[in-house]
């Protein structure tokens, strides 16, 4: 036999048994491939991230739906489709144009996919933990913005212009923009029976939602972190 033909068969063989073995693994898991579907909701409390000289974290909350894939008994993947309400709240900026930010809120969709680990603590019964990305869509929201001299006004985080003040004397504030596309890591850890599951997640952000003032003071963006408490039904 030349040795070029073996080499070929060598591999061949190699190819069917990988073959052979990855239809075992897809039949096990797809025979044991259980999915759910439910509604979700929770309170968050969300952190704004700055170097602000004083900044106070705010309630928010999130409700949604919730689906679940459970590969085997103890993996699996949870992806949710969840619309938020982010607030923030007094924020002290240490700017020559901006004094303070109040009552930030922001409006978003957000699309977390978790891969889940889980260990069986009794009949049905499952302490589950999960590891993550979340993409988020910013929609709307509104800051009200105080100048130098304590007066405010409402900004649309939508927009990209500048706000004129004609006391005490005429001055313009120069307002930027906002990312509207937010990316985050997430983890949970959960209790999840049959029907019901609560736990706690936290959400770290990755990309900022704004690079420039008067959401930044100095060279630390505010990201979208947030931490809080979560409750599903699955039908």
């Amino acid at each position: 036999m030349a040795v070029p033909q073996y080499i070929n068969r060598l591999t061949t063989m190699k190819r069917l048994a990988l073959f052979i073995l990855g239809a075992i693994l897809f039949s096990e898991v797809n025979s044991y491939a259980q999915f759910r579907i439910g509604i979700t909701s929770g309170l968050d409390i969300n952190y704004p991230v700055s170097d602000a000289l004083y900044q106070c974290p705010s309630p928010g909350y999130s409700l949604g739906l919730v689906g679940m894939c459970s590969f085997s008994n103890s993996l699996g993947i949870k992806a949710e489709l969840l619309g938020s309400d982010i607030r923030y709240g007094y924020t002290k900026i240490d700017s020559e144009q901006v004094s303070a930010i109040q009552q930030s809120k922001m409006n978003i969709i957000a699309v977390p996919v978790q891969g889940i680990w889980r260990m069986e603590l009794a009949n049905n019964l499952f302490l589950c933990f999960g590891v993550g990305v979340q993409y988020s869509r910013l929609c709307s929201g509104s800051a009200y913005i105080c100048d130098q001299y304590g007066q405010g006004e409402l900004w649309e985080l939508d927009s990209n212009y500048f706000l004129r003040f004609d006391f005490p004397e005429y001055h313009e504030i120069h307002l930027n923009g906002v990312e509207s596309n937010l990316y985050s890591g997430v983890a949970s850890i959960e209790v999840s029976g049959k029907h019901f599951s609560t736990g706690l997640f936290v959400n770290k952000g990755i990309n900022s939602f704004a690079t420039a003032l008067p959401f930044v003071s100095g060279q630390f963006p505010k990201t979208l972190d947030k931490i809080g408490v979560r409750l599903s039904y699955y039908l």
